[in-house]
């Protein structure tokens, strides 16, 4: 390889013999330390981490007249916003509140983008004085990093969202986002959307899917291996069985490569009415 580097460069290789170096033209050293400084420069962080749960409420009231919290919680930034009315009469969000989360998210994961705290995730709590639940949209900033570099196309981003519905207890459930949680529910999401698909099942026919972590240290865990477990909730076993221990074998490869996070040993689909518990088999 040096052989190969040396010819291209017109100079034989050389061991015994040092290489005598004509020193650099000044215009050279000039462009040498404006670059240097530039580099130095761009290198400074907009958002500190000793910063940014002060910082980001400013931003959005600045920019969009929003009143938030925000709050690290170890490597999760969780932002919080409550609105006087967050249902629409067509149990839907609410047009104009859709239109505030969307600017929450965009300044929230803007400011994610340029601090130099550690995060991995972003946490959406969302909450309103007509409603008794909270919505908790979750994103790995993996995925906006990718999404910002163009490194997936704007529905990936979008399909690797997972929302969390909690009961919401009058104020902002602030918690940190762990790995096995966050893949569980990704994994239930989009077993749950191929498997409608792949059945052309209408909305009102379909099963709810939940997925469950369950560690190795769980007293509920006799296996005593790291299970994931998709729920299921259905008075005799769905059609295609075999069809969904594949989709979630396949989808459990798929998610948790796309993030190279792999903490589960096995795999399980857990029905609640029947009892039945059914392994999903490795290839």
């Amino acid at each position: 390889m040096a052989q190969f580097i040396f010819r291209k460069m017109g100079h034989k290789k050389c061991c015994n013999q040092s290489l005598k170096m004509k020193p650099y033209p000044l215009h050279f050293m000039v462009f040498l330390t404006i670059f240097s400084l530039f580099v130095s420069g761009c290198s400074r962080v907009t958002y500190p981490k000793e910063t940014i749960e002060r910082i980001l409420p400013q931003v959005l009231l600045r920019e969009y007249g929003l009143i938030a919290q925000a709050k690290l919680q170890g490597e999760t930034l969780d932002v919080a916003i409550h609105f006087e009315k967050l249902w629409g009469t067509d149990n839907l969000v609410e047009k104009q509140a859709w239109k505030d989360i969307s600017k929450l998210k965009f300044v929230a994961s803007r400011v994610a983008l340029s601090t130099d705290a550690k995060i991995e995730f972003i946490r959406y709590v969302i909450s309103g004085n007509d409603s008794d639940e909270e919505l908790n949209y979750i994103r790995a900033m993996k995925d906006e990093k990718l999404l910002e570099y163009q490194g997936i196309s704007v529905t990936q981003y979008w399909n690797r969202e997972v929302l969390v519905r909690k009961k919401y207890d009058g104020y902002p459930d602030f918690e940190e986002v762990k790995w096995e949680d966050f893949l569980s529910r990704l994994i239930s999401k989009t077993v749950q959307e191929k498997y409608k698909a792949a059945l052309a099942l209408s909305s009102e026919g379909m099963l709810n899917f939940w997925g469950v972590y369950f560690p190795k240290e769980s007293p509920n865990n006799q296996l005593r291996q790291n299970l994931f477990a998709l729920v299921i909730q259905s008075k005799e076993n769905p059609q295609g069985m075999v069809l969904l221990q594949n989709l979630v074998r396949e989808t459990t490869e798929e998610v948790c490569g796309q993030y190279q996070k792999f903490p589960f040993e096995r795999l399980r689909i857990l029905n609640l009415e029947t009892k039945n518990v059914t392994e999903v088999p490795s290839k």
